[in-house]
């Protein structure tokens, strides 16, 4: 379950900063509504004791609608793939992807697709003819989430309500024949599933989360519980990505990420963690030469601070390793947040066989955030060049139900 939190601690800002590219609020509230299907697979087929086939296919189709005018429907399917020599190094890739046109993709809800298409693929010097036809099948139970997410960004109201249903196994047979080889061969792994999405924007004004969750309540029936299971997570994350010309020829990349967090479970006591990640990537591009470097560790106390969203402090000496073998970097580097604050508040509900698992997460960010300070390795610093940074803060309630 821990794991399932880092996953989305990190995410967030990422999903926070997206909010930065929302349009502009009106005066009056702009709806909009999605719903489709998505069916996948990928064939792995290992043709001899050299030979590696790959094949990807992917069809989707959504109905869209925008306020009060007509709806309109978008499909596509792409297809991918790779022929892979590994006695003799050789590698041919190919690619296509083309419009869905009625008929061809035909899905009901999560039990059952059809794709009968012919895409073009190309290489780097050719292009050839690839003739999917293809059935899913959905078998066993279903996998279904439910969520509803209010964000406040820059003046405006983002209210999401959707839903996503995938079946837990899915069974694929037919054709994929490229050039006329058949490619639906070897390993499978299949995807299948179908999702509708409701999104409301709407210009910033007061107004209840707690009325909004209780409403999305009372759309949920009513599930007997015999016991639960409660976790909690709540803590401050930092991420810093520079990019440097060093020269004509040298290019450098370094990305820095710290968190730390206080967890608890149940009524049990809350647990203080905190972890610094560090990635950088030199490439010379006249020569070709290229060195990364990355390491880990955890944060002992004192190397992590953070003050709400205002400031944060990183001192932190660890090994990260290369080609070359491993060295020490040494980090030193403060955050400073500047600009509006940005937030979100997201509640979801998954139903998995007899559980379900309802989660809500609490989270923001600032728009603006400076770093100053080193990244002392291999004698140099290298925290330098332009860069893109947030400080974000995120609270995590995890409630698991037994039915």
């Amino acid at each position: 379950m821990k794991s399932t939190f880092k996953i989305l601690r990190l995410a967030l800002p990422a999903v926070l900063l997206l909010l930065n590219f929302a349009p502009a609020a009106q005066a009056s509230a702009q709806r909009f509504s999605v719903k489709g299907g998505i069916a996948a697979v990928e064939y792995v087929n290992a043709i001899d004791a050299c030979r590696l086939s790959i094949v990807n296919v992917n069809a989707f189709e959504q109905i869209s609608k925008d306020g009060p005018g007509a709806k309109s429907t978008l499909g596509s399917v792409f297809v991918e793939g790779a022929l892979i020599d590994n006695c003799t190094g050789e590698f041919h890739e190919f690619n296509g992807e083309s419009v869905i046109q009625p008929g061809e993709f035909t899905r009901s809800k999560v039990d059952k697709a059809t794709l009968k298409k012919s895409v073009t693929v190309c290489t780097t010097d050719d292009c050839m003819p690839a003739d999917v036809d293809l059935e899913w099948d959905g078998l066993g139970s279903t996998f279904s989430v439910r969520y509803v997410s209010h964000s406040d960004a820059v003046g405006m109201r983002l209210l999401i309500k959707g839903s996503q249903e995938t079946h837990e196994n899915t069974d694929v047979h037919g054709s994929v024949k490229v050039n006329g080889i058949e490619r639906a061969q070897g390993e499978m792994t299949p995807y299948f599933t179908v999702t509708s999405q409701s999104q409301v924007t709407i210009e910033k004004q007061p107004a209840s989360f707690a009325r909004l969750l209780a409403t999305y309540a009372l759309s949920s029936p009513t599930l007997p519980t015999s016991s639960s299971a409660k976790y909690t997570a709540k803590g401050g994350v930092v991420t810093a990505v520079w990019f440097d010309q060093l020269d004509d020829c040298k290019v450098q990349l370094s990305i820095v990420q710290a968190y730390e967090e206080a967890d608890k479970q149940g009524t049990g006591p809350a647990q203080q963690n905190g972890h610094a990640f560090f990635q950088g990537f030199l490439a010379d591009q006249c020569t070709g030469e290229f060195h990364q470097y990355g390491g880990d560790a955890d944060t002992l106390p004192g190397e992590y601070a953070q003050k709400r969203l205002d400031t944060a402090t990183l001192k932190k000496t660890m090994d990260v390793c290369g080609d070359e073998g491993c060295v020490p970097a040494a980090i030193d580097l403060t955050w400073t947040g500047s600009g509006e604050t940005l937030s979100a508040l997201t509640s979801s509900q998954a139903t998995i066989g007899g559980t379900r698992i309802l989660q809500h997460l609490k989270g923001s960010t600032r728009e603006f955030t400076d770093v100053r300070g080193t990244i002392g390795l291999l004698g140099r610093n290298w925290a330098t060049g332009g860069l893109q940074a947030s400080i974000n803060q995120s609270t995590t309630a995890y409630m698991t139900i037994e039915r």
